[in-house]
Formats: structure tokens, C-alpha cells, sequence
């Protein structure tokens, strides 16, 4: 069995100062993104399928200027997450996301088995967002609410979508850049 999902990175051109910090005594400093199709389970003989069906699809897809600006203004605090509080910064409405996302999910609607229960309802109801912390106890969650400060404002853009295709048993692949196929805007 493999995992897929599908990506964008997101491209920060103003961020608040104190983030970057944040995120490291938070969370995993990991990559900002944008996740377009949750990860699901599939077997090996579906990957070239996936990625046929991006490809015909981002094909057809008419993005201006190949990129979608984002906003984040607006703080999310989830405290009962499925794995501990998670504390994210959602983006504003943008009307080209959202119908690239809906787009995506639609094209691949054949794939559903989910690694959570979870996934199928975020999304289903896309929020796009940038996660600054999760996984806290119900302590580490307060911790990081009186940490959080006053100015969240955050810009930036994507530019690709990426489909992402890793081994179910190794989490670690994550990270490496050759298991992705970039689909520009």
C-alpha cells in the first residue's frame, strides 16, 4: 500500500516575526502548504491513474498570472483535535481556491480510503489554513494560546499543486523532494 495526497506550497512573503519560533516550539517546522486532497491509502497499480487524472485536470485548470494570492488573518483554536489541540491561522475567502480545490476533489473522487475518519470532512469542508501548532496536551494547547501574539497577518501565494506518494510505512519520505510530481497553476 501506498499514501497520496495532494499539495501546494505556500510561498510566504509576510509573515509575522515571531512564527518561525512559534512553529519550532509548537510543531514540526515542516514546510508551509496547503493541503488540496487529504492523504488516502491506494496500492502501487493506482499511482499512474492519480497522476494522469492531475494532469488532464490541471491541464484544463486556467489560473491568472499561474498563481493564487492568499491572505491569513484569522486565528482557529482547536483545542479537542483528534491528536491534541492544533492552533491555525485560516486564510480569507479566495474564490479561485476554493474552486481549484472543489476541482481536484471532484477529479478524484474515486480515491477515499483515508488514513483518518477525519479527512473525508475536512475536505469536504476546505478550510485553508496554516497549522502553527498541534498534537498539544491540553496544557501545551494553553501554553501556546498565552505564547500566541496579537499581529497573525500572513501573505504569500502558491504556484503548483504537488502530488506527494509515500509508502505507508515510512513517514520519513515525506521529506524528500523526489516523491513529489509538481503540477504548475
Amino acid at each position: 500500500m501506498r499514501i497520496f495526497a495532494v499539495y501546494s506550497s505556500l510561498h510566504l512573503d509576510r509573515k509575522p516575526a515571531w512564527l518561525d519560533d512559534f512553529r519550532a516550539r509548537y510543531d514540526e517546522p515542516y514546510e508551509y502548504h496547503i493541503t488540496l486532497k487529504q492523504p488516502c491509502y491506494v496500492h502501487d497499480e493506482m499511482i499512474p491513474e492519480i497522476k494522469n487524472v492531475l494532469q488532464v485536470f490541471m491541464a484544463t485548470k486556467e489560473i491568472p498570472h499561474h498563481r493564487i494570492d492568499l491572505k491569513f488573518e484569522r486565528l482557529s483554536l482547536k483545542p479537542n483535535a483528534p491528536k491534541g489541540g492544533c492552533i491555525m491561522i485560516d486564510a480569507l475567502e479566495n474564490p479561485i481556491l476554493m474552486d481549484l480545490q472543489l476541482g481536484m476533489r471532484k477529479a478524484l473522487s474515486a480515491y477515499q480510503n483515508y488514513l483518518t475518519p477525519e479527512s473525508s470532512q475536512w475536505e469536504r469542508d476546505f478550510t485553508p489554513h496554516i497549522t502553527i501548532a498541534r498534537h498539544l496536551s491540553p496544557e501545551r494547547f494553553e501554553e501556546a494560546k498565552r505564547d500566541l501574539q496579537e499581529d497573525l497577518s500572513c501573505s504569500g501565494w502558491i504556484n503548483e499543486a504537488y502530488l506527494q506518494v509515500l509508502d505507508a510505512k515510512n513517514a520519513e519520505e515525506a521529506k524528500k523532494l523526489d516523491n513529489r510530481t509538481i503540477f504548475l497553476l
